[in-house]
């Protein structure tokens, strides 16, 4: 496996990664092929406390200084690309050396999960695996305007650059027709990639929890809707879209947003709320741990989701997990993650319509408690389906298929191959 962001102690990519290669050593023995310096430190500091894992190798890989550069000082949009892509490189080499020794019956380019990075292990001669992987999506065209002036030619810049490359890149083309198995994050990803590539994907879930994270109080601590918007501060996250909407709900409606979250955008946002009259409604929390993330959940009446273009969000499976109803932008593939009876889906045409359907919603969700209960016990049901131990169980099972035998003999180590590391 070649898992870049591979790490136990996150969620999102390092906690993808991490919990393929666990899921993994379920049913076969697998090595894993991940970055030294961040991931490699959390895995080691984690095999110390714990021990090893039957079944699980770990071979870390360091970043030259050159991607070191690319990856965090250029400000432009191929640097991290670039760099990805050489890492990558690096990693194909080792995993040619592991090869020769060991044989390998299947390969799968685990993370980051977007079908702009296929790695290269489809060039091993052995059945590949790829995904699940998302990224086809882009900003929609209309909202650019939220994101002021920069951030909309970046957006469209970006947009342009992702229609090109789904289309023209070689090492994409060349994965694909490689592939023994397809994955993809949901149905837009599966059927935007089928159209220009002209094989079709499997959809799995590209993430995962690790339990549920409810039950949830039965007797609500606050009389106040609470609604919860839980994400980076950024212009891909729209949260603007959510602050005009509030400022179209009856002045005698009591609610209170509360907001999780750091990053770039947040100044401007909090300048935003304070001249659309939202100062007294709002509260703004920094970055929490993850058991005072969770308590949030938990404590919210409705979750509030904005983004412009994300595969399959980590923040919508945990409200999913803590059993909230969800009121989200429609698009990106999301009513996979969220049917109509775990919330309510807002059509994506104008930001005008969609701040004013959003309104609607939330009042609407606002004045039927047991449809807030009816929903959150939906959500409940429907994460399970994003369970860690219920995907792994999936994926393995695919594997088993493209392989046709089950192996066993498991193994466990840590390793760190410094003729490797070098290069």
């Amino acid at each position: 496996m070649s898992a870049y962001a591979c790490r136990p102690d996150q969620g999102s990519e390092p906690g993808v990664g991490w919990n393929r290669a666990l899921q993994a050593a379920r049913e076969f023995d697998t090595w894993v092929i991940t970055e030294d310096a961040t991931s490699g430190t959390a895995i080691r500091k984690y095999l110390r406390e714990h021990g090893p894992i039957p079944g699980l190798e770990f071979v870390f890989i360091r970043k030259s200084a050159l991607v070191q550069v690319l990856q965090y000082r250029l400000k432009l949009y191929f640097a991290p690309l670039a760099a990805m892509r050489w890492w990558h490189l690096k990693a194909y080499r080792v995993a040619r050396r592991l090869h020769a020794e060991l044989q390998f019956d299947l390969v799968q380019q685990v993370n980051f999960q977007t079908y702009r990075e296929p790695g290269y292990l489809w060039r091993l001669g052995v059945p590949f695996i790829w995904g699940p992987w998302g990224g086809v999506q882009n900003f929609p065209w209309r909202f650019l305007p939220l994101c002021g002036f920069s951030g909309a030619l970046w957006e469209g810049f970006r947009s342009i650059l992702n229609y090109l490359q789904l289309r023209i890149s070689p090492r994409v083309r060349k994965a694909a027709a490689r592939a023994a198995l397809l994955l993809a994050c949901n149905s837009e990803n599966q059927r935007v990639f089928a159209a220009v590539h002209g094989r079709t994907p499997q959809v799995i879930a590209g993430n995962g929890v690790q339990a549920l994270l409810g039950p949830r109080p039965k007797d609500r601590p606050h009389s106040t809707l609470r609604l919860l918007w839980v994400g980076r501060l950024e212009n891909m996250k729209a949260l603007p879209v959510l602050l005009q909407a509030l400022t179209r709900l009856p002045a005698s409606l009591s609610y209170e947003l509360r907001i999780v979250g750091q990053g770039p955008q947040k100044k401007n946002w909090q300048r935003m709320a304070a001249r659309l009259g939202l100062l007294a409604r709002v509260v703004w929390l920094n970055h929490l741990s993850r058991d005072e993330a969770y308590a949030e959940y938990l404590a919210a009446d409705l979750f509030i989701f904005t983004s412009m273009r994300e595969t399959i969000p980590t923040v919508v499976i945990e409200a999913l997990a803590a059993g909230l109803p969800i009121i989200y932008l429609d698009h990106l593939g999301l009513k996979d993650m969220v049917p109509p009876e775990c919330g309510v889906g807002v059509a994506l045409r104008t930001p005008r319509q969609a701040a004013e359907d959003l309104a609607q919603a939330i009042l609407r969700l606002a004045g039927d408690a047991e449809a807030r209960e009816r929903m959150g016990a939906a959500s409940a049901l429907q994460a399970q389906q994003y369970l860690w131990s219920r995907q792994g169980e999936e994926l393995n099972r695919l594997m088993l298929q493209v392989l046709g035998a089950k192996p066993d003999n498991k193994k466990s180590s840590c390793l760190d191959f410094e003729g490797f590391a070098s290069g």
